[in-house]
């Protein structure tokens, strides 16, 4: 689409089967028919994201949801311009090198379904928040010397992003049950701004030494993973 339509036919594309999704769900959605008046879903509201946020293992799950979120787009924007402008890569070849990655993400969500009923989540999660600063500090070392190893390292790093959203909801649903749907809810709102943020912050790119930035995202993923881990381990996680 972008090849033929460039980046305002990519975004018709998109806003039409924005306008699709929503329709069906305004429409497909089931209602309960259950009200609740004002004041009481007012106190609900706040009681419920109180719970959330006092919880310190769910807060600190979701801040390093948003660090690493953050990144993984910060570099899915950055593809395109180091892709186009380093190896010379025409536009509609581009889309296929993103499919080492979005294959890997795949299988990673299929590999946690696998090792989570041998592995313990705790574990998990702590080899998954040292795994993937490594990757990001080796992709920005590694990323303008070959794009077999942009591939190679891009693939690594898709199965650690496929694991960590299923990781995550998984240990903040068993944290608190109870506002599990409140709780999930935010993880992915916090995400999702991760997500938002990240793409704009590879801008810095055009004044920035592109290694820089990314070795330097890397370690602050670590320095994060680093920050939490006393927490967890008191926990017992």
């Amino acid at each position: 689409v972008g090849e033929y339509f460039g980046y305002e036919g990519i975004f018709l594309f998109l806003s039409v089967i924005c306008v699709i999704l929503l329709l069906s769900m305004m429409y497909g959605l089931p209602d309960s028919g259950y009200k609740i008046e004002y004041s009481q879903k007012q106190d609900r509201f706040l009681q419920t994201y109180r719970s959330v946020f006092s919880n310190r293992v769910v807060f600190m799950m979701m801040l390093i949801s948003f660090f690493v979120f953050f990144i993984y787009f910060a570099i899915l924007v950055f593809l395109p311009l180091l892709l186009r402008d380093h190896y010379h890569v025409d536009l509609q070849y581009i889309g296929l090198l993103y499919l080492p990655l979005t294959v890997s993400m795949i299988l990673g969500s299929v590999l946690f379904k696998k090792l989570q009923r041998k592995i313990a989540l705790g574990k998990l999660y702590r080899a998954t928040l040292f795994v993937m600063p490594a990757l990001i500090i080796l992709f920005g070392i590694l990323h303008t010397k070959t794009i077999i190893g942009l591939s190679t390292l891009l693939f690594l790093y898709g199965v650690t992003i496929g694991f960590a959203p299923p990781l995550f909801s998984t240990m903040i649903s068993n944290k608190i049950s109870e506002y599990r749907g409140a709780a999930l809810g935010l993880f992915n709102f916090i995400r999702y701004s991760g997500m938002a943020i990240g793409g704009m912050y590879t801008g810095l790119s055009q004044v920035l030494p592109s290694t820089f930035i990314f070795i330097s995202l890397g370690i602050l993923l670590l320095i994060v993973s680093f920050f939490q881990y006393p927490l967890f381990m008191r926990k017992g996680l």
